[in-house]
């Protein structure tokens, strides 16, 4: 990475570039004027994620831009919208939250083709959930309760 100007914010942990080129293999890829990343001491930062480019059979090209968002060091969140040219537009966000004694996972998403997917036959909207999660009864972990879930939809 080149930058016109490197700032180092010490209380937030923050190192801001201005006006900056990110180079692959020392050939310039892209410019942006502004872009912010967490120093090397923070574990957890939300943001932005590196954006998927890439295409099917089904879908065509499509964009998929996932945002990660930290609440806390046990705690986090991922929302990925996708856009694609032939208008298969999702969203998809992941949940995690873990415990001393236990965790929780959840991911879903949803999707509505314009064209037919499935059934062929006129716009489908249609999504899914899955999920698990477990928790420690007592402090030897001898007894624990859980579950798994799995739904999905499709109108």
């Amino acid at each position: 990475m080149k930058s016109e100007k490197v700032i180092y914010d010490q209380i937030q942990h923050r190192i801001r570039f201005q006006n900056a080129i990110v180079e692959f293999y020392g050939k310039p890829a892209f410019y942006t004027p502004y872009l912010s990343v967490p120093d090397p001491t923070v574990w957890h930062s939300s943001g932005i994620l590196e954006p998927l480019f890439g295409s099917s059979s089904t879908t065509g090209y499509y964009l998929r831009i996932p945002v990660y968002v930290a609440f806390t060091h046990s705690n986090d969140m991922t929302i990925a919208p996708m856009m694609s040219l032939n208008g298969d537009d999702m969203l998809s966000v992941e949940y995690r939250q873990r415990w001393d004694n236990g965790g929780l996972w959840l991911q879903g998403s949803g999707a509505y083709n314009p064209n037919g997917g499935l059934g062929g036959v006129g716009p489908q909207t249609y999504g899914n959930l899955f999920g698990s999660g477990r928790i420690a009864l007592d402090s030897s972990n001898d007894w624990r309760v859980g579950f798994d879930l799995q739904l999905i939809f499709l109108s």
